[in-house]
């Protein structure tokens, strides 16, 4: 948290480049996997070549890497190298990875075959750079940070996301070479705004991180038949003649912290489908007539969406509807984010028909380049994902710390992660269902799956939502 308005700023500018590099690489990734690198102008940018589903599948790999990384950063953050440290070594790593990629991508390291070992590389260091970058965020007053997330992190991070509108076509008219050494570049100017801001920022005391000792309260009850109970020091003592070095509160707030984030098991089919925007709707991009458009510019305007309808929602939308004596609750509001989602798999399913309907190639694309229907008939799909994501994702952030005790942050913080992982764990699982002719099947379960989510989840938790003084958060 900042102490003064020039770290303020700093902290700004910082997290913009943060996610200008963080966006760069990684949403070019899918194009550099899947397609060959001798293409013509009418074909989608490639090099490696792997098909759709393998591409899929590695990004999917990366992402339950990726998502899992922070907890280790943090716990080695807390409990050895302190934040500062452990921010300067991860952007290190990150600004490694980025120069790996950008140099294993040039024309004739991918001629010698040597892309797709560059790509791996890149992308242990990457993981590993970005999990310490979120590891390193220090939490001091959660009502502010959650109001600091909605109307400026989230925000200004989105910002920094419009850099893949320049990088896509840097890909397509110059190369990836080029496009990753965008991620490079910004990454360099970050790792500036971080040294520079040394001064100025306020560096907290490393302490012990509570993570561990939650893992191992949760580790004996799953051992106790999954029972919390069972995990007090007291009963641990009279059943088993063993000492704990927990203490009775803790098993309390670990037991108050899981109920608090019993929502967010529904968001690992929510991952499944936000997961879509990141790979399989790229390549069903490739299949539309382009006229010049880069298949993989258009999961960008999911960022133009959150840039757009996230103030109008949270500084539009409810306050209206507080002026009117309606306070939806956060229940309500993750529920109507799942329908918004299960929207945008049902458009998905909808122009994945009508590209199979239409010439020349129909459903066989085997030596057929495209069909003659718009890529931006695709469009609306970001924009209700974007939808989803304002009502549901940070919602449920939100929903989820106001009901977990002040030391169970952290495990908050854990478990949203796990989440990510499972999905991107289940949504890889998924890759072999990925080819044609059968990918009207694939999103019309994606859609069935995301609307019987969304019903279990208004069934099971709508009786409760307003029992926790949650139902004005905006």
């Amino acid at each position: 948290m900042a102490d003064t308005a020039g770290h303020l700023c700093l902290s700004e500018s910082t997290t913009r480049l943060r996610h200008v590099r963080d966006h760069v690489p990684r949403r070019i990734w899918l194009n550099y996997m899947e397609h060959p690198l001798e293409s013509t102008l009418d074909d989608p940018p490639g090099a490696l070549g792997l098909g759709q589903a393998i591409a899929t599948r590695i990004y999917c790999a990366f992402y339950v890497f990726y998502y899992t990384t922070p907890m280790l950063a943090a716990v080695i953050s807390d409990s050895y190298l302190g934040r500062y440290t452990t921010l300067l070594i991860s952007a290190a790593l990150y600004t490694l990875g980025c120069i790996i990629l950008s140099v294993s991508s040039s024309s004739k390291l991918l001629e010698k075959g040597w892309g797709i070992h560059g790509l791996a590389v890149s992308m242990v260091l990457i993981g590993l750079g970005g999990g310490g970058f979120r590891a390193t965020i220090v939490i001091t007053d959660y009502r502010l940070t959650l109001d600091y997330i909605y109307n400026l992190y989230y925000w200004v991070g989105n910002l920094g996301s419009l850099a893949w509108f320049i990088s896509v076509y840097i890909e397509l008219h110059v190369g990836f070479a080029a496009a990753y050494g965008l991620a490079t570049g910004f990454m360099r100017v970050a790792v500036v705004f971080i040294i520079a801001g040394r001064p100025y920022y306020m560096l907290v005391q490393q302490e012990k991180n509570a993570l561990l000792d939650a893992v191992r309260i949760i580790a004996c009850a799953c051992r106790n038949g999954f029972s919390m109970a069972h995990t007090y020091p007291a009963h641990q003592e009279v059943r088993y003649h063993k000492t704990r070095p927990w203490s009775s509160q803790l098993v309390t707030e670990v037991t108050q912290c899981l109920q608090a984030c019993r929502t967010l098991v529904a968001f690992i089919m929510y991952y499944i489908c936000f997961d879509q925007m990141q790979n399989n709707l790229i390549s069903q991009a490739s299949q539309m007539k382009a006229d010049g458009t880069p298949n993989d510019l258009l999961p960008a305007l999911n960022t133009v969406g959150c840039i757009v309808l996230g103030p109008v929602i949270q500084h539009g939308l409810y306050p209206f509807l507080h002026r009117r004596h309606w306070y939806p609750s956060p229940v309500t509001k993750i529920t109507i984010g799942f329908v918004f989602i299960t929207l945008s798999m049902l458009y998905a399913t909808i122009i994945q028909h009508v590209i199979y309907q239409s010439p020349p190639c129909y459903s066989q694309f085997e030596g057929c380049k495209y069909n003659y229907i718009s890529v931006w008939l695709q469009a609306p799909v970001y924009f209700l994902i974007s939808a989803g994501e304002i009502f549901a994702f940070f919602t449920a952030l939100s929903y989820t710390y106001e009901l977990s005790p002040e030391s169970m942050k952290v495990l908050v913080q854990a478990v949203v992660l796990l989440i990510g992982a499972a999905g991107s764990a289940c949504a890889m699982a998924l890759t072999p269902l990925v080819y044609n002719p059968y990918l009207v099947y694939y999103y019309a379960a994606l859609t069935a799956g995301m609307g019987f989510t969304t019903a279990i989840f208004w069934l099971v938790f709508k009786s409760g939502s307003n029992h926790h003084g949650l139902a004005e958060t905006a």
